[in-house]
């Protein structure tokens, strides 16, 4: 009997994922984050929310103009593999993201997600 494989688009597997409190990152699980822009650079913006903040990588893709500050996102993706542990949690510089949800709840995908 041959074996039978069943391939999940990628917007299910996240978008069935909840979100996770800054504070509570861990690896190497993908991981869906909702805050609010603080900052916005050419490839990143700051995302805060009750618990913290991280840089959001946008793997070289400009925001500039499609967000504000202030404005709530839903980001999924990655701690960035350059993050290293600190005693009590992780100590994080960045967040890899695979897509953005805006606030008028478009998506943009940035990458396509690989499994590690």
């Amino acid at each position: 009997m041959k074996p039978i494989y069943l391939t999940i688009p990628l917007t299910l597997v996240l978008g069935a994922c909840s979100a996770t409190a800054i504070a509570e990152i861990g690896f190497p699980e993908p991981t869906v984050l909702t805050g609010h822009v603080d900052h916005i650079d050419e490839e990143s913006f700051v995302l805060k929310d009750a618990t913290g903040e991280i840089v959001i990588d946008t793997e070289g893709s400009s925001f500039v103009g499609k967000l504000a500050s202030g404005d709530n996102v839903t980001v999924k993706g990655v701690l960035d593999e350059d993050a290293s542990m600190g005693k009590d949690h992780v100590v994080a510089e960045e967040f890899d993201a695979y897509s953005v949800i805006l606030p008028n709840a478009h998506e943009i995908m940035l990458v396509p997600y690989k499994a590690r």
